[in-house]
């Protein structure tokens, strides 16, 4: 699917390291993004991904595999839309004045408070009335990125532990710190020009499941990917889920939107029934199977 929206290019900076974290490649490269403006004077920046096949997962070798993480498989994605930071103070307290949807937002809710810094002290269904709202004001259909979306967007491409190559430093996002830092404090991007996919805030995502019990359960808990400011560095990984109870709220977990695309604007639980419905009703096609509508040849399993 081709998504047709008003678009301009922006520049950025992509490295890659050894496992030393010394640099062995650096590029300049370009992505389309749009600009979705805001109440306030606030705006998001919307980075395009390309429609690819691309593999998520771990293997069995990587350093601080956990037990659940899937075996590296191929999926199948349609290009869509995502944030190329996770959303700001700025941002929140700017879709927090639009007229509530389901649930009463707090404009100020971040415990580290700078507009720049990535909201925090968010619940996932917190993170659900924003894209609600977001969604009701622009009339085109926002949501969390599921798990694949996520660490798709995040590899870009790559397939080592992390975006950047098999480590991080405190020169590529903010790991071992002592709170959020703004959202541009890094000036180098991942391969697809997206900031903060590693550290900062963990961030909200959709669960991929196709199992009725799991996706009734999936109200009570929910992944948040790339770690944060506090997180050790094997729980950065691009594979890595944590799992938080829907409802916490702390000074670690925020997120990003994506847009795939839908101008007929849905409630985040709309979008949830769609998906879990696509999940339900796709499995087991000649052998491969569906995550999120598209298909998907498994390997190493």
């Amino acid at each position: 699917m081709e998504i047709s929206l008003p678009l301009s290019y922006c520049s950025f900076e992509t490295i890659s390291v050894d496992e030393s974290a010394h640099t062995i490649c650096k590029q300049t490269k370009q992505a389309h993004i749009f600009v979705e403006k805001l109440p306030e004077g606030a705006f998001i920046e919307m980075v395009k991904l390309p429609a690819q096949t691309a593999k998520v997962g771990s293997p069995l070798s990587e350093k601080g595999r956990m037990p659940d993480e899937d075996r590296p498989y191929w999926v199948a994605f349609d290009d869509f839309f995502i944030s190329k930071y996770p959303i700001t103070q700025f941002q929140w307290k700017a879709v927090a004045s639009l007229p509530k949807v389901k649930d009463v937002m707090d404009p100020n809710p971040a415990h580290f408070t700078k507009s720049n810094n990535p909201v925090e002290q968010v619940s996932w269904f917190d993170a659900m009335e924003f894209c609600d709202r977001l969604s009701k004001y622009t009339k085109r259909s926002y949501r969390l990125p599921t798990e694949v979306e996520w660490e798709y967007a995040c590899r870009g491409g790559t397939q080592t532990p992390f975006c950047f190559g098999k480590t991080l430093t405190n020169k590529l996002c903010n790991i071992g710190g002592k709170g959020t830092t703004p959202v541009n404090a890094f000036v180098i991007a991942n391969p697809f020009g997206l900031y903060d996919m590693h550290g900062n805030v963990c961030e909200w995502c959709l669960k991929n499941s196709n199992d009725e019990s799991e996706i009734e359960e999936s109200r009570y808990q929910q992944p948040a990917k790339g770690g944060s400011w506090k997180s050790a560095l094997m729980l950065c990984r691009s594979a890595t889920n944590l799992m938080f109870a829907s409802q916490t709220k702390d000074s670690s977990v925020g997120f990003r939107i994506i847009y795939t695309g839908s101008d007929s604007p849905k409630t985040s639980e709309d979008a949830i029934a769609a998906h879990a419905q696509t999940m339900l009703s796709n499995v087991n096609v000649g052998g491969d199977f569906i995550i999120n509508g598209n298909l998907t040849q498994e390997i190493q399993r």
